[in-house]
C-alpha cells in the first residue's frame, strides 16, 4: 500500500498564530525531509477559498466570519505555504 505525509494548515495566515510557530516549522520540515528521504510522498493539504466564498455555509460559524474578512481567499500570501516548510 502507498504511503504518503499529509502536511495540512501550513498556510502562513495559520502558522503565524501559533504559538511557538519555529517549533511547528522545525518538526513539520523535519518529518518532510524523512518522509522525502524514505521515498514517501508528501502531500500539502490548504484551506483557500474562491472569490465570494461559494465553498463557505452562512451557518458554520468558524469559516462564515471570513466572509467579511478575507484573509485566506486564493492568492493572498496568508493562503500560501509557508516559506520554511513550502514544496
Amino acid at each position: 500500500m502507498p504511503k504518503a505525509l499529509l502536511i495540512m494548515d501550513v498556510q502562513t495566515g495559520i502558522v503565524d498564530r501559533v504559538k511557538d510557530a519555529a517549533v511547528l516549522l522545525n518538526n513539520i520540515h523535519a518529518c518532510a525531509k524523512a518522509a522525502r528521504a524514505a521515498d514517501i510522498q508528501v502531500i500539502y493539504v490548504l484551506i483557500k477559498f474562491r472569490e465570494g466564498f461559494p465553498e463557505i455555509n452562512s451557518e458554520n460559524k468558524n469559516f462564515s466570519a471570513l466572509k467579511n474578512n478575507p484573509v485566506m481567499a486564493d492568492g493572498l500570501v496568508n493562503a500560501k505555504v509557508h516559506d520554511y516548510i513550502a514544496p
